[in-house]
């Protein structure tokens, strides 16, 4: 499922990154078929590079990252009866009595 999830992120991006790029084109006064056309391709094979983490041009593949999982420190249980035959010890007054 994270996987599908992070695929969805990628296209998503990679859909936006392409429609600005169009409409910066159509405004520098190229035509919207041929601008499109061309992003598309730029795109498609920026994403193919990425999953496939082609080593050969530079860029690095996805990496998956192993998070440790955090414990909860677990509690000594103490019995009743060492909890029972402890006394609290009172510290000696000034005086020494």
């Amino acid at each position: 499922m994270p996987l599908i999830k992070r695929g969805a992120l990628a296209l998503g991006k990679g859909a936006l990154k392409t429609g600005l790029g169009v409409a910066g084109d159509v405004l520098s006064r190229q035509s919207i078929k041929s601008s499109a056309k061309r992003r598309l391709k730029e795109t498609g094979k920026d994403m193919v590079s990425k999953m496939l983490g082609s080593s050969a041009h530079g860029q690095p593949g996805i990496r998956l990252v192993h998070r440790s999982i955090k414990r909860k420190p677990t509690r000594r249980l103490v019995s009743v009866a060492k909890k029972r035959g402890r006394q609290k010890t009172q510290p000696d007054d000034i005086f020494g009595n």
